[in-house]
């Protein structure tokens, strides 16, 4: 048996060689990158920040195992991919009838935060009028101060005078 192995490995195996010239092709490596750039923009605008973050971890956990930076960023992105789309899978025996109910409950609960944000905008408008108002009499009061501030300096120049 160990010489078949040995015959098999001595031999230039074709499959072998084209793997080992892929995994170090530079154009190879540039497209990979390239897909790898794409997804991490498309998560980004998204301001899906997990699977970049996992994305990061993953490539420097690999990168302890490989120096090929084309193994490390295919790694990376399976698994990041993996991850992300990997985990919405669909659930077996959802009928239609829980669908719709499910529909008209999110329907309801869509109403009923609209209703609060009618009611939360109509209490906010009231609050803004009572603060303009209360701002409004506040400088009212100011005014009417001075006023009185200006009288009086008026009449302690006029004692002053009277005094002299």
């Amino acid at each position: 048996m160990s010489g078949l192995f040995a015959r098999i490995k001595n031999k230039k195996n074709p499959i072998l060689m084209n793997m080992n010239s892929i995994l170090y092709n530079r154009y190879v490596l540039y497209f990979i990158f390239f897909i790898v750039l794409y997804q991490l923009f498309i998560f980004s605008t998204k301001n899906d920040y997990y699977p970049i973050i996992a994305f990061i971890l993953i490539a420097f956990i690999t990168s302890f195992f490989s120096r090929n930076m084309l193994v490390i960023f295919t790694i990376a992105l399976v698994i990041m991919n993996l991850m992300k789309y990997g985990t919405s899978a669909t659930h077996e025996g959802f009928e239609a009838d829980e669908k719709e109910e499910v529909a008209v409950k999110s329907t309801k609960t869509s109403k009923m935060a609209a209703d609060d944000l009618k009611t939360g905008y109509s209490e906010l408008v009231k609050i803004k009028e009572d603060i303009v108002d209360g701002l409004l009499k506040a400088t009212k009061g100011l005014t009417d101060a001075e006023s009185k501030v200006t009288q009086l300096q008026e009449s302690l120049k006029n004692a002053n005078q009277d005094l002299q």
